[in-house]
């Protein structure tokens, strides 16, 4: 469009008046305007800068001012006027615009119109033509005829012609379908679907309906597609909570690792009815998918048995003083009482060093030793054998360990000791019988370490072994039978009587060897002639086990000094007697007493079972220590008065016995009537702790 005032503005300048509007007029001072604040509300500047007339003032948009040529003018939304161009029909005031048709032109066609044109050029009269129109000669126009009795389409419309020629139609909303014998109006758009209430019609090319399709939460009008949720709806889909938007879409989509809750609409917190690892939590879960308890393990939680872990998986942990190994499915596979508590640094029970020897003594030994009621059983140190009931054993560790001083020893190690038949201990070597877990010793059984007369026991002094300080003295000086002294240990050992005018024999020194560094044992006894052999000196015997040590009631095991032969010879001190472990229970006796002196004609008591001196008219042998009920008097006996020149013998001392225990135990169990001799409370028995590490 383009404004009216390149038309209007030559005719308003010379003041004439055209089509009712006022021409000409002035501008205020009969000054040229530059724009429309110059001039009146009621005014508008033309083209030649002058303030005219609007005649838009007050109008409404469209309204119709005047016809210019064959374009009409006309107001616009802003009050002014404006051009339009009305094409082939023109423009006619009294149409009051563009023409609708040629005026005065009677019947025409448009499209499939009959219309009548009066002068104004205004439609008179339209009739629709299912058919078509056609233009006749002389100004008229006509429906176009139909071929009797057919069906046909006419652009969007069916005609159906009867015989008479006279045709009827029916307007096809989705086209009509020509390519049909006969021709009938389409069901659908073709190729398109739509919305047929709760279905989806599909539309085939040909404009029939090819299928339906039911939509479970509704159609889609706008989108004429099935929703694929209910619009404005929260709900579960499988396992999926749908939040479904305004146009049946979902908007949100939350899968549910548990399940959806279809009855209330939400993800079930954990699978219901079941219970399951989270983690390191244990879950139980409600029949509503609800954590009905939730317990955090202390050792994870085994999500294959759904349960808590008893301990940590493949893990070696201390629980209390227990050592409990896990298997990989978290189960305790072994669990091992630690008698000596467990170290949570190495992950091992709590081991001990017995003293003089190493923990790797005790865990050495792969078979047991056993000697069976009626049996008896020779451990030889010498010739390190061990014979049961006359066949060699095997199956033992066996080492050499040296204790200092003059002795060494032979340490044999089994996987436990039982001993119901009698053991004969002997040789040069002392002995360190060791037991990976239990040595008993039971059923009225002797272990013999003692030394008999002149035979030491294990490892223990012989007599004229003049290497060793504790013996008793052997050069007496003069004629006559003097006594001979008694071997030393725990006390000194006893002086052998006088004979008027003669040097007597001097008892051993006391030797406290009992941490074993060095390991002396007990003296032998002495003689001052050629007719009497002092008594030898009790073994060194070390019982070692990593669990516990029992020594049932009746039962004996000793180390005690032999008896003074004759002449009035000293007696041997008694020996060594070690027993160290976790629990050690003493019901029967641990004995290393000294050996009795002796006399002229006679012998002292062997200690293991007297210790009393030899009995004679002339002059009575020491009796060994400890002697009598002073326990406290550990030295052996001096001999007794002579008479003429026959003296007596000293009595050996009394030897050295050490029990440690573990410190749960405290103390050991020692019951009966002597558990030990010497007795605990004397200086000659040293009870006290192992230490664990």
């Amino acid at each position: 469009m383009r404004t009216a005032f390149g038309i209007l503005g030559p005719i308003l300048a010379l003041g004439v008046l055209v089509g009712g509007v006022l021409a000409g007029g002035g501008c205020k001072g009969e000054q040229r305007c530059d724009d429309h604040s110059e001039c009146l509300t009621t005014e508008l500047c033309s083209d030649d800068s002058l303030c005219v007339h609007n005649p838009c003032f007050n109008r409404v948009e469209g309204d119709f001012v005047e016809c210019d040529g064959e374009d009409a003018v006309s107001c616009d939304a802003s009050q002014m006027p404006v051009v339009v161009a009305c094409g082939q029909y023109g423009c006619t005031d009294g149409a009051l615009g563009c023409a609708a048709c040629v005026p005065g032109s009677g019947e025409s066609c448009n499209a499939n119109d009959v219309i009548t044109c009066d002068a104004n050029g205004l439609i008179e009269s339209s009739a629709f033509c299912v058919t078509g129109c056609v233009e006749l000669a002389g100004g008229e126009a006509e429906c176009e005829s139909c071929v009797p009795e057919t069906v046909a389409c006419y652009d969007s419309f069916l005609v159906s012609c009867d015989a008479a020629g006279v045709s009827t139609g029916q307007e096809c909303g989705f086209g009509c379908n020509s390519n049909l014998d006969p021709p009938v109006c389409n069901d659908c758009a073709p190729d398109e679907q739509a919305c047929d209430g709760e279905e989806l019609m599909i539309c085939g090319a040909d404009g029939m309906e090819a299928s339906r399709e039911a939509c479970p939460y509704g159609c889609a009008q706008g989108r004429q597609m099935c929703n694929e949720c209910y619009p404005d709806d929260l709900a579960c889909v499988g396992d999926d909570l749908v939040t479904c938007g305004p146009l049946g879409l979902p908007v949100e989509i939350d899968e549910c690792e548990n399940g959806c809750d279809v009855e209330n609409d939400r993800c079930y917190d954990c699978v219901p009815d079941t219970t399951t690892c989270s983690g390191d939590d244990l879950v139980d879960c409600g029949s509503g998918g609800e954590v009905a308890s939730q317990i955090t393990c202390d050792h994870g939680c085994d999500s294959t048995r759904k349960a808590c872990n008893d301990c940590t998986p493949s893990t070696v942990e201390c629980v209390g003083g227990d050592l409990v190994t896990c298997g990989g499915d978290g189960l305790v596979a072994e669990t091992t009482a630690c008698t000596l508590g467990c170290n949570a640094t190495a992950l091992r029970c709590n081991i001990f060093q017995p003293t003089g020897l190493d923990w790797t003594d005790v865990t050495a030994g792969n078979d047991p030793l056993v000697v069976l009621d009626g049996q008896t059983a020779l451990i030889d140190t010498e010739n390190e054998i061990v014979w049961v009931n006359g066949s060699p054993v095997s199956g033992y560790g066996s080492r050499t360990a040296t204790w200092g001083g003059f002795t060494t020893g032979w340490v044999i190690s089994f996987s436990y000791v039982d001993i119901r038949g009698n053991v004969q201990i002997t040789g040069s070597q002392s002995l360190a019988l060791v037991a990976r877990t239990t040595i008993t010793v039971a059923n009225n059984a002797r272990v013999d370490a003692s030394g008999h007369l002149d035979v030491p026991g294990p490892g223990g002094a012989a007599p004229g072994d003049a290497h060793l300080a504790n013996g008793g003295n052997t050069i007496c000086d003069g004629g006559g039978f003097p006594g001979g002294g008694g071997g030393g240990h725990a006390g000194l050992g006893g002086n052998g009587s006088a004979v008027t005018g003669y040097t007597t024999g001097q008892g051993g020194s006391v030797v406290n060897d009992w941490q074993l560094n060095p390991l002396l044992g007990g003296g032998a006894g002495g003689s001052c002639n050629i007719f009497g052999v002092g008594g030898a000196a009790g073994g060194n015997l070390l019982l070692v086990a990593g669990e516990s040590i029992h020594i049932v009631s009746g039962s004996v095991v000793h180390a005690s000094g032999g008896g003074g032969q004759d002449a009035s010879a000293g007696g041997g001190a008694g020996g060594l007697i070690s027993v160290e472990a976790p629990t050690v229970t003493v019901e029967g006796t641990l004995r290393a007493a000294g050996g009795g002196g002796g006399c002229w004609g006679g012998q002292g008591a062997d200690g293991w079972y007297s210790s009393s001196g030899c009995l004679d008219s002339s002059a009575n042998g020491g009796d060994g220590g400890p002697r009598g009920t002073n326990t406290s008097d550990l030295s052996g006996e001096a001999g007794g008065v002579p008479q003429s020149i026959y003296g007596a013998g000293g009595g050996g001392a009394a030897g050295i016995i050490i029990v440690n225990v573990g410190p749960s135990q405290g103390a050991p169990s020692l019951s009966g009537s002597y558990p030990l001799i010497p007795d605990a409370t004397s200086m000659a028995a040293h009870v006290g702790n192992i230490t664990p590490e």
